[in-house]
């Protein structure tokens, strides 16, 4: 099953890090990198883009829901001039 992670959550945060920290270790190996940013990144900065992330997706939800609603207001007004 998959689940979707708060990483907001500092406990959690902790435990993805982690694993991610892990895995960018074996991606710089496999690269032959000296210098890999993603294993620069602090838990903090983790923490924060995930945050970030959330407003993005809200926003563009709620960036939809108002297109939506606009949309069917004007389709809604269109059909009224038609009817007679």
């Amino acid at each position: 099953m998959i689940k979707k992670l708060n990483q907001t959550n500092s406990s959690i945060a902790e435990k993805m890090h982690s694993v991610f920290q892990v895995s960018y270790a074996v991606e710089a190996q496999v690269l032959k990198a000296t210098d890999f940013p993603p294993l620069q990144r602090s838990l903090e900065i983790f923490t924060v883009e995930a945050g970030l992330e959330n407003v993005r997706h809200q926003l563009a939800k709620s960036n939809l829901d108002t297109f939506l609603l606009s949309f069917n207001l004007i389709c809604i007004f269109d059909t009224q001039q038609f009817k007679t």
